[in-house]
This record gives C-alpha cells, sequence and structure tokens, in this order.
C-alpha cells in the first residue's frame, strides 16, 4: 500500500494493520497512546503527527532494519538482542515436578518425543537418577 488507508472505524483500521504488517506505522489521533496495546502487527509504530520516520531512524535512536513485506506479523526489528548468546534458566521444585509429571508425559507421547516422555518415566522409576 505505501499510503493513506481509509477505513469506516477505528476497529477496521486497527484490523488492516495487523493484517498487513506495515514496516512503519504513524499513528495519527488525538490520543495515539490509547491504540498502542492494540497494535500487535508494525516494524515500527510511530505516534502523533510530529514523528515521522526519518525522526524516529535519525534522531530519535529507534531502530532502522525494520521486518518489511508483512514480515511484522512474525519478526521483530533487528536489534542488540539479535546477536547476544543467552541461556534459559528453569528451576522447579519436587512438588512442581509430580504437578506437571503426567501432563509432560502425555504430550511428550502425543509428539512422539519418546526420550522426553521416558526423562520422566526413568525419573519416577529410580528417582535418583
Amino acid at each position: 500500500y505505501g499510503g493513506i488507508i481509509r477505513t469506516s472505524s477505528m476497529q477496521e483500521a486497527l484490523d488492516f494493520v495487523n493484517r498487513y504488517a506495515p514496516e512503519h506505522l504513524l499513528v495519527n489521533t488525538e490520543n495515539p497512546l490509547d491504540l498502542l496495546g492494540s497494535i500487535r502487527n508494525a516494524g515500527e509504530i510511530l505516534l502523533g503527527p510530529d514523528i515521522p520516520f526519518s525522526l524516529a531512524n535519525y534522531a530519535a535512536g529507534a531502530n532502522a532494519v525494520l521486518p518489511t513485506g508483512g514480515k511484522a506479523r512474525t519478526w521483530s526489528p533487528v536489534s542488540v538482542r539479535d546477536f547476544m548468546k543467552y541461556s534459559s534458566v528453569v528451576y522447579a521444585t519436587r512438588r512442581a515436578y509430580e504437578a506437571v509429571s503426567e501432563h509432560v508425559v502425555a504430550l511428550a507421547d502425543y509428539e512422539g518425543f519418546v526420550t522426553h516422555a521416558n526423562a520422566f518415566r526413568l525419573r519416577d522409576e529410580d528417582p535418583g537418577r
């Protein structure tokens, strides 16, 4: 599209935005912050009439490497986080283990991940493993 889209209601406009997933989205309403929570798919969201995308890119520090072609439905702007290494950390008490055990085994079996299910089954047979 790359231009002004006219809709008959704000909800229709929000639905369009979330389907189209624009690279740049200018929200030029009286209270643009009120709509921010309803926008799920846009590479860059510019709030108010006084923020052209070039201000965001060159002066405000917003990332200029944005998802294009509707990719904002599944991708975010590139950031330093994309180049950082991190680890997931998980801790569970015995009580938590017991609360989820049968559900995890059922999901693992359903997905055909036998070793995932066996990690519980074997541990239940020999808790010291």
